[in-house]
């Protein structure tokens, strides 16, 4: 019997489970364990990369960034800006609310909702760095920004962006929102070197952040994307491209309606006209600004900025003072020649009366100091961007062809200056032979300019070179000039002070030695007459012709020390020689001490010191104390002040600087030149305003056949002059006459009280004048009805009562030499004889 049949199932011995979950749960685990890698690289990752990262807490009170230090003019316009970097912080309750939106529209619309990471940007911009193997995209909120701007530099590495994420997330821990936004508002760049919105609203709109348009805010939300392609200053239709979108951002986010969303997109673009003239309109002021705040503030504030420095400049007056130092020095390159192509070494007739291949030689080790002016050769030509090569020795420089535009007469480069040309060079910095630098062309003379009011001696204008450029060599503040006879009126206030002189006495005018001996100093008189011998000249007279044997003999009598103490009250501080020669002017002076000696006389006899800064006020708004002023005292009194005033006004009446009367006002002042006319010199003032000008080589060069005060200095005066009466409209009023100064009727060929009237009717009348004195000095005597004629005087023989030494007289007194009152010297001491002073003004 068969056994039964048993129905046996044979058992699987497969997992239960189709093979899809079996497969869903192997990658199941597979993605968990490359999740799980993932993430432990990540940890890794940012625990590696945060390691050192910079301190957040307090970075909101602790965040100092450099800002702008404006300096204004005594009306309160920008003079210049001092900066590292060009910011201004403004607090976030000063912005308009459609400026904050716009920002956020442009930038980061949902930066109120986030955490400081925008991940769905992040994953995207990592998708499209994976495919191009770089980081090639970001995906930046505006937290993101402030890290990077603020605590991390703006390299595009892996490393960075991983930080930049650690402290984004740190930052929205420790800082509120507003604090962030005020971080971002307040570093992020606008183009043109602007930082910040408040320097991007001053600069295209030409006002403050509060006084933004919703037009104008869009406008300026969209440059930080792009500073360069949309900035409406380089391409308008793009940045009026990107203001439609950002418009419409905010309309799509509820930040404005619609309605005006449109409106502002119809709105014109005004932008700011440029105002960066005033960069290089004073850098001789910007210089005394800058020693004076590091003196009060520290070395800080020139760092950090955010100062206020209110100044005594009148801006207006500086640019004019500036157009006429320009003008002037022109016109003598046009009488002289100093402009057009130069001419090579060996040429048929050179350039520049010479001058142009003149200059000191290179040394032997081939360094080249700043302030010396060298002989030099164009050794190339360079285009891109045009430049000459120099080469001086074995050292080489450059120089811009806009430093050469004074000189280049509308030329080209390489017709101005060809391969081989001789060139007058002076160095900006040291440059030695592997070491090159920049070279300024020095082929016309300098001049500097400075204007003075008397009564405050507030600084309203300077100019210390031709050229504007920072940290130029000031002329008005630093070189010592011989001043010719600009100094003849120190020497008859004096005179007059010491009551042995009026305007009225008669001093011998006719040529004459001083000294004894070998050498006898024998002073220039351009106006004698050989043959002819003159009356004896009053000192108003002799003044206003510049006579130089009368102030020779007035110094005789009095003696040098007197006048030097005298010049001292008056402000003078320079060293002057002991000598008669100092009556002729050959102790030098800077420009300004000696515009400020004048304005002693404009002011009735008041000395004061001359300053430039009125104010200077912190990032917090309060003041700083400055240096302490000197008191103002009394030099002279107000009677001999007008005295020295009324006959310097004889100089631009009928004298020497006749061409000043063109200005149509009472004014006074006196010419300068100094032998071989190496310095031309005119200060004048009305009774409201003292300027002076100062022209010459820096080397002592010549400046050419007839040119003296009256011509070279006296022209940039008037200019200047002209303008300021055009701009500030002052009152043409007189010099106040004291009322211890009495006005006498004086015989004019005696200075004494005019003689009887003639007793036969047909005889010509006696003539008279009016001539002013101090009350009780005024003439007693009468002139005889015949004045006397001087008897002829053997000029060779004539010996004064006092003998000065011979071997020290003033034709070679090396006190004379030109020096400067700092650090480097930049003129070349002479050789004695070019110490020599004779004016011919």
């Amino acid at each position: 019997m068969a056994p039964p049949r048993t129905n046996t199932r044979r058992r699987s011995t497969q997992p239960p489970g189709t093979p899809w979950s079996r497969a869903l749960a192997l990658l199941g685990l597979g993605v968990f364990g490359v999740g799980l890698t993932v993430a432990l690289v990540l940890i890794g990752l940012f625990a590696w990369y945060g390691r050192g990262l910079p301190d957040v807490h307090g970075l909101r009170t602790a965040w100092r960034p450099p800002q702008t230090t404006r300096v204004l003019d005594s009306r309160g316009a920008l003079l210049a800006e001092l900066f590292i970097e060009r910011r201004t912080v403004v607090p976030l309750e000063r912005l308009p609310r459609h400026l904050v939106t716009a920002l956020l529209a442009a930038e980061d619309a949902h930066f109120y909702e986030h955490t400081g990471l925008a991940w769905t940007g992040m994953l995207r911009a990592l998708v499209v760095n994976l495919r191009h193997g770089t980081v090639a995209q970001g995906a930046s909120t505006i937290t993101q920004q402030v890290v990077k701007n603020v605590l991390l530099s703006p390299e595009r590495t892996l490393s960075r962006k991983v930080r930049e994420v650690l402290l984004a997330r740190a930052i929205e821990r420790e800082l509120h929102k507003n604090d962030i936004l005020y971080l971002y508002v307040n570093h992020i760049a606008f183009g043109h070197g602007r930082n910040g919105v408040e320097e991007a609203a001053r600069f295209y709109f030409g006002h403050g952040v509060e006084r933004l348009t919703l037009a104008e805010s869009a406008l300026l939300a969209g440059i930080p994307k792009s500073p360069v392609n949309y900035s409406p200053v380089n391409d308008l239709d793009a940045a009026l491209r990107r203001r439609h979108w950002i418009l419409g951002q905010m309309v799509s986010n509820g930040f404005v309606t619609a309605a005006e969303a449109e409106a502002a997109d119809r709105e014109p673009v005004r932008l700011a006209t440029s105002d960066d003239d005033h960069d290089d309109l004073a850098p001789e002021v910007i210089e005394l600004v800058r020693r004076t705040l590091a003196q009060v503030a520290g070395d800080d504030a020139l760092r950090f900025g955010r100062y206020t420095v209110t100044t005594t400049i009148d801006r207006d007056l500086q640019r004019a003072a500036r157009a006429a130092v320009a003008s002037g020095l022109s016109d003598l390159d046009r009488r002289h020649g100093y402009r057009g192509p130069l001419l090579t070494p060996g040429a048929r007739r050179p350039n520049y009366s010479g001058n142009v291949l003149r200059g000191v030689s290179p040394p032997r080790d081939g360094v080249l100091n700043p302030g010396q002016i060298y002989a030099g050769v164009v050794a190339a030509i360079e285009t891109q961007p045009p430049a000459l090569v120099v080469r001086v020795g074995t050292s080489t420089g450059k120089i811009a062809w806009s430093r050469v535009a004074r000189y280049a007469n509308n030329t080209t480069l390489a017709t101005f200056a060809p391969v081989g040309a001789a060139v007058r060079v002076s160095p900006d910095q040291r440059i030695t032979p592997d070491s090159p630098g920049t070279f300024r062309l020095e082929l016309g003379p300098q001049a500097a300019f400075v204007a003075i009011d008397p009564w405050t001696r507030e600084l309203r204008a300077m100019v210390g070179a031709f050229e504007s450029t920072p940290g130029m060599f000031n002329r008005a503040t630093r070189a010592v000039r011989q001043p010719g006879s600009a100094f003849k009126p120190v020497l008859y206030s004096y005179a007059l002070h010491s009551r042995r002189y009026t305007l009225a006495s008669t001093v011998d005018p006719n040529p004459g030695c001083f000294g004894t001996g070998r050498r006898p100093w024998c002073p220039a008189e351009s106006h004698a007459v050989e043959g002819v011998i003159e009356p004896g000249m009053r000192l108003r007279e002799a003044l206003a012709m510049s006579r130089n044997m009368v102030a020779a003999r007035v110094m005789e009598a009095l003696g040098p020390e007197p006048v030097i103490e005298h010049a001292r009250a008056l402000g003078i501080t320079s060293p002057m020689p002991s000598d008669l020669s100092l009556a002729l002017g050959s102790g030098g002076v800077t420009p300004i001490e000696l515009v400020n000696a004048y304005a002693t006389w404009a002011a009735r006899g008041q000395y004061q010191d001359w300053y430039v800064i009125r104010e200077i006020r912190g990032p917090d708004g309060r003041a700083l104390t400055l240096p302490a002023r000197a008191p103002a005292r009394v030099a002279i009194t107000p009677e001999e002040a007008w005295l020295v005033t009324s006959a310097m006004t004889s100089v631009i009446d009928h004298g020497t600087a006749r061409s000043a009367r063109s200005l149509g006002r009472p004014a006074a002042g006196k010419t300068g030149t100094t032998d071989r006319s190496r310095d031309a010199w005119f200060v004048g003032y009305t009774p409201d305003l003292v300027a002076g000008v100062w022209v010459g080589f820096d080397d002592r060069q010549p400046l050419g056949y007839g040119e003296e005060g009256a011509r070279s200095a006296v022209p940039i005066w008037t200019s200047f002059m002209r303008d300021y009466v055009r701009a500030r409209r002052p009152p043409a009023i007189e010099f106040a006459r004291p009322e211890g100064v009495v006005a006498v009727r004086i015989d004019p060929a005696t200075g004494l009280l005019p003689g009887p009237a003639p007793a036969d009717p047909l005889q010509a009348p006696v003539s008279s004048m009016e001539e002013y004195f101090l009350a009780g000095t005024e003439p007693r005597e009468f002139a005889p009805v015949d004045a006397a004629v001087l008897a002829p005087v053997d000029a060779s023989a004539w010996v004064p009562s006092e003998v000065i030494d011979a071997g020290a007289t003033a034709v070679e007194n090396p006190v004379a030499a030109p020096v400067v009152v700092e650090e480097p010297p930049v003129v070349v001491a002479p050789t004695p004889s070019d110490a020599a002073v004779a004016p011919s003004d």
